[in-house]
């Protein structure tokens, strides 16, 4: 699927009171080499969580290690994201990766009961907090955690 499909698919998930205030964007650098790239999130044009895969000809020099972060942070992330789509929101609630779990806090099947039945464990994550806490404002909810 296309980044901007993609884009597109994740953001529509988006609960309403986030009225396009809460964007997804990712882009891949192709200057002099392939792969350079970056997601970030942003809400109301201010960045909230940034990453960013290793220059590709760090890449090349470096011995492949498929445990090595760099080779796993792009992939996992845009896998992730595509997962998204197609995970349980359940599941989406639990995931070890907080941009996953921030984009459920996100999610229009997130209601009011579930929201503020989350604990501080649940939302642990930085990322995850403060989307939280962008939601909680957005709908007016209270935020116990």
């Amino acid at each position: 699927m296309q980044w901007s499909q993609l884009k597109h698919r994740l953001e529509e998930q988006f609960a309403p009171a986030l009225g396009g205030r809460l964007q997804i964007h990712y882009t891949v650098y192709r200057n002099l080499t392939e792969g350079d790239g970056r997601a970030w999130l942003t809400w109301d044009k201010e960045e909230l969580f940034s990453r960013a895969d290793m220059p590709s000809w760090e890449k090349l020099a470096a011995p492949f290690d498929p445990n090595a972060e760099f080779y796993d942070s792009a992939r996992d992330l845009l896998g992730a994201l595509h997962d998204h789509l197609r995970t349980p929101f359940v599941e989406l609630l639990a995931s070890p990766e907080p941009l996953v779990r921030a984009l459920a806090l996100a999610d229009r099947r997130l209601g009011r009961r579930r929201f503020e039945k989350l604990t501080a464990e649940e939302l642990g994550h930085p990322l995850v907090r403060r989307v939280a806490a962008l939601r909680a404002a957005a709908e007016g909810w209270p935020l116990h955690a």
